[in-house]
């Protein structure tokens, strides 16, 4: 939404994504995840992304000696509009998204299309 507080770009990556975009990814943490592939997920699917030190020990399961990159401050940038260094999860339907709108549009939307669905419109 218009509202968000993450980085245009970042908002964008949803708006331009298309069905082939959205990927299942291993995350650092050893856990799958749903992502738009970008340029960043490129690189670590190609191997250009090596060990790095590790900057916040957030989470136990994150092996950072084996980890190609850092799962914390991939999510920052990404919110930041730093999308060659990050990347931006979603859900398996995000490509659908056509356009950012302000949470009163979205609110709006969802409740037309509950109606239509019950029946009530």
């Amino acid at each position: 939404t218009h509202e968000c507080d993450a980085d245009e770009k970042f908002k964008q990556t949803y708006v331009n994504a298309t069905e082939a975009d959205i990927q299942i990814i291993k995350s650092p943490v050893g856990l799958p995840g749903r992502a738009v592939m970008g340029s960043f997920l490129e690189d670590v699917k190609k191997g250009l992304k090596t060990p790095f030190k590790c900057p916040f020990h957030c989470i136990s399961s994150c092996d950072y000696t084996k980890s190609p990159y850092c799962i914390g401050l991939a999510l920052v940038n990404a919110k930041k509009g730093l999308l060659k260094h990050g990347f931006a999860f979603a859900g398996k339907n995000a490509y659908r998204v056509e356009s950012i709108v302000s949470v009163k549009e979205l609110i709006n939307s969802l409740r037309l299309s509950y109606m239509e669905a019950v029946g009530a419109v």
